[in-house]
């Protein structure tokens, strides 16, 4: 049997209270597991437990970016798709570029951090959640932008009943994060062989770019449910 890790993160992958699974990388980690084959697992795992299960042989897949906790973790399969992050402006901020953050204060999620803006001098808030980011960023007169990854950035849009109008410019921070699908050591490389295959395929179809478009559609169509 084929065992996938999802990480527990919205709008990435979660349960909810029926017990439901959901998300956008769980999606993904479904079709994966779908055109593989025979019987398959695809389990929601808080986002270090992962990793470990990883190192430790009861996963055979996960996904994350290439950072020093997944290599030593498994190896690198394949890239599943650029993840854009951008910064999410605030309405009255006046922020059209990264230039303009220059001592202002934006919101970063808790473990993060983007070279792209080492050279700016602002004041840094770390925030534990996407979903509280975007609410103080909303609510917030003091705060200028906060830092998402795309998809967060529309999916807590969509779930507060907010819309594009309800903030400023959306200024992009980088086009090219790549989300890695990682398999753990000594994986048959037969079984290497076709899940890179089947990660490539998927990619190349786009379904990424297509679960964003929806997402941003979703948040979209609340402009014209009264926001």
């Amino acid at each position: 049997m084929l065992r996938i890790g999802t990480m527990e993160l919205q709008p990435y992958g979660w349960v909810d209270k029926k017990g439901n699974k959901h998300g956008s990388l769980y999606a993904l980690h479904e079709e994966v597991g779908k055109r593989y084959g025979g019987s398959y697992s695809n389990e929601i795992i808080p986002f270090v437990r992962m990793f470990e299960m990883l190192q430790q042989g009861e996963l055979d897949m996960i996904s994350s970016q290439p950072h020093a906790a997944a290599m030593r973790a498994g190896d690198k399969l394949a890239v599943q798709y650029l993840n854009r992050v951008v910064v999410a402006t605030r309405r009255d901020s006046g922020v059209r570029n990264l230039d303009d953050l220059e001592g202002r204060t934006v919101l970063v999620h808790a473990g993060a951090s983007y070279v792209e803006l080492d050279d700016i001098n602002f004041q840094v808030h770390y925030m534990q959640n996407y979903r509280m980011m975007l609410e103080v960023l909303f609510l917030r007169a003091g705060i200028a932008a906060a830092v998402f990854s795309e998809p967060a950035y529309y999916y807590w849009m969509y779930m507060l009943g907010l819309s594009p109008d309800d903030f400023g410019n959306v200024v992009i921070l980088s086009e090219d994060k790549e989300q890695w699908a990682f398999v753990r050591k000594g994986l048959a490389p037969a079984v290497r062989d076709k899940l890179k295959r089947i990660v490539n395929a998927i990619r190349k179809e786009k379904v990424y770019e297509r679960l964003l478009s929806d997402m941003r559609k979703k948040a979209e169509s609340n402009i014209s449910r009264g926001r």
